[in-house]
């Protein structure tokens, strides 16, 4: 075994990237005789490892060089700002629940400086603009897309860094969390160009109701992917879906970790990959109410700490609405605000 490990470790060290077979063959004929099922799995969590590492650098490399270009080489942002997006149709029940989270995630954006834009459109109108596609997240879609294209030089004369997309039936509970924080907990500065949360229930990895994305040419590139997958426009979990989709193909490395999950591992640590940061539901994007009984059986694990996002459940703004009056003291201006 001391030739084996000596020998991959040479080679490793002299060839970062050198394909399995390759190291395979070389150890192989070192030994003179065949691996052994233990020194085969060696050698593929070495590549993994090596490849996963590589990645890492480039993406870093990337968003380097990036925001040299865009900000200058001697004067690269040191600070990020963040713009807040939402949107909803005006003709449908989510007028309501989109207005009401509108206005406790707008008294959050004042509170700490954050930009905030709200999208109200009719549902016709929102469909033909996504049409052939007919499920209302993949508008989500277009107007990120339409910001970092067409707004582009909006985005920079701003100093906008990040966006943050937050579903019409998702608003900030916890107000005293920030960005800033968020984003240094996920990786410090510009160190990953994509911040969310695994989804509500083990069907998907990821859920899309709030993320957070870096304004560059990886998430234009990732929502470009998005939009043009057509396996789930009429598929669960449509966007959503295609979202994991992209980033399973692009080799990020999510499905490597099982179980995903942290309400079912129960390791609550952040996942890291090379361009995407996955926060625990709770941390960032949860459906459970504090006196859920997910909740209280967790001990209060599970309690949200950032931003309460009820998807798939009824009865949505009155969650939402005691949510908001769990949380928030009842002589804030945040209460005047939301007691509509």
């Amino acid at each position: 075994m001391s030739v084996f490990t000596s020998e991959l470790e040479a080679l490793v060290a002299k060839e970062p990237l050198i394909p399995y077979r390759a190291i395979a063959e070389r150890v192989t004929a070192a030994k003179g005789s065949d691996l052994s099922r233990e020194e085969r799995v060696a050698i593929s969590k070495v590549c993994m490892a090596r490849r996963y590492a590589h990645k890492c650098a480039e993406a870093a490399e990337e968003r380097k060089t990036e925001d040299e270009e865009r900000w200058g080489s001697e004067c690269v942002q040191s600070t990020n700002r963040f713009l807040v997006l939402t949107a909803y149709t005006t003709d449908t029940y989510y007028a309501d629940i989109g207005s009401f989270c509108a206005a406790v995630n707008t008294v959050y954006c004042k509170r700490h400086g954050y930009l905030f834009r709200e999208v109200t459109l009719p549902l016709g109108e929102m469909q033909a603009q996504i049409a052939p596609r007919d499920f209302g997240g993949y508008h989500k879609v277009l107007l990120l897309l339409a910001l970092l294209r067409d707004e582009r030089a909006y985005l920079t004369a701003a100093g906008v860094t990040h966006i943050l997309w937050i579903d019409a039936d998702a608003c900030v509970v916890e107000q005293d969390v920030t960005l800033e924080g968020v984003l240094v907990r996920a990786g410090g500065g510009s160190g990953c160009d994509l911040v969310i949360a695994e989804d509500q229930s083990p069907a998907c990895l990821l859920n899309s109701g709030v993320f957070m994305i870096r304004v560059g040419a990886w998430a234009e590139r990732l929502l470009q992917a998005m939009w043009d997958e057509p396996k789930y426009h009429t598929k669960r979990h449509y966007e959503q879906s295609a979202l994991e989709k992209v980033l399973k193909q692009w080799g990020e490395g999510l499905e490597a970790i099982q179980p995903f999950h942290s309400y079912v591992s129960g390791n609550r640590s952040l996942k890291h990959f090379p361009h995407v940061c996955v926060l625990p539901r709770r941390d960032f994007n949860t459906h459970l109410v504090d006196d859920d009984a997910e909740v209280v059986q967790s001990d209060g694990q599970e309690r949200a700490t950032f931003i309460f996002h009820p998807a798939g459940r009824r009865g949505k703004l009155e969650l939402l609405r005691k949510m908001v009056q769990l949380r928030a003291p009842r002589d804030t201006d945040t209460d005047a605000d939301t007691d509509k």
